[in-house]
């Protein structure tokens, strides 16, 4: 059997592990992509629970208070206030849970390329024949050329779809902390307008 389908045979000792540690790494990675998500979802679904209820309080106000007083706008000022920071938090919660699908759909992706990559060079002389099947005029060197040809584009996309992960990545979290901080804000604007309210 040739050297070159025998899989195990030129294979280092130590490609095993190595390829089950990335494996395992991976998986942990979109595990904690997962509970990521998981949470932001909650969160989203607390600013909007929060912005409908911060609406329905400003509706219910500017209703019963004809004319409106001094204390009625500026509460209604304050409760726009609110609405835009829940708002701001809901929309970079969203953007946070989208960039993370981003992330795994990339990762597939790059697993592909990865899999078509390692496939190529191991079964390069099968190719090469399925090649030369479909097209009996190609010589070998035009084959090889064909072959080389298609690995520097795989290698290419594999390197844009790397830049696009890490800007991603980049990304994640300050749309997360971004989410939180506003969400917060919100809160602590709450509190400032119930105590103004009490004082």
């Amino acid at each position: 059997m040739p050297e070159g389908n025998n899989i195990s045979s030129g294979r280092p000792q130590g490609e095993v592990p190595w390829r089950e540690a990335s494996d395992s790494l991976k998986n942990q990675a979109r595990g904690t992509l997962q509970v990521s998500a998981g949470f932001y979802e909650k969160l989203v679904a607390l600013d909007a629970g929060s912005i409908a209820i911060a609406a329905s309080v400003g509706v219910a106000l500017v209703a019963r208070a004809t004319p409106p007083t001094e204390i009625v706008r500026s509460l209604s000022h304050w409760l726009v206030c609110i609405i835009f920071t829940f708002l701001f938090s809901l929309v970079l919660g969203v953007a946070h849970n989208l960039i993370a699908v981003w992330i795994v759909q990339v990762d597939t992706y790059m697993d592909e390329l990865e899999f078509v990559r390692k496939l190529m060079g191991q079964y390069w002389n099968l190719i090469g024949a399925a090649i030369h099947y479909t097209d009996p005029n190609l010589s070998s060197s035009d084959i090889l050329e064909k072959i080389r040809s298609d690995e520097m584009h795989r290698q290419k996309r594999q390197r844009r779809t790397l830049t696009v992960k890490e800007l991603l990545r980049e990304a994640l979290p300050v749309a997360g902390y971004g989410s939180i901080l506003f969400f917060a804000t919100s809160y602590v604007l709450v509190a400032i307008c119930t105590l103004r309210l009490w004082l």
